[in-house]
């Protein structure tokens, strides 16, 4: 079952916890896709973790998703 919030949001965390982008107010597309793009400088080779939380009006943001990924640089 699918659960719809009237927005969302997305916060990125390096390895050491420390958060390094917010996004607020987010919404799906028509194919029920969020999109979200970052400047590759913003990314130094590491581990980060992407969390999309669903927002309800005047509460507090419940986790649909965490993403682990390593970002690497090829010479």
């Amino acid at each position: 079952a699918t659960i719809d919030y009237p927005a969302y949001r997305a916060s990125l965390h390096a390895a050491d916890g420390r958060e390094i982008w917010l996004a607020r107010g987010l919404h799906p597309d028509s194919r029920d896709t969020l999109v979200l793009l970052l400047p590759a400088s913003m990314l130094p080779p590491g581990v980060y973790r992407l969390t999309i939380e669903g927002a309800r009006d005047g509460g507090k943001g419940s986790a649909v998703a965490v993403c682990p990924f390593r970002v690497v640089r090829r010479p």
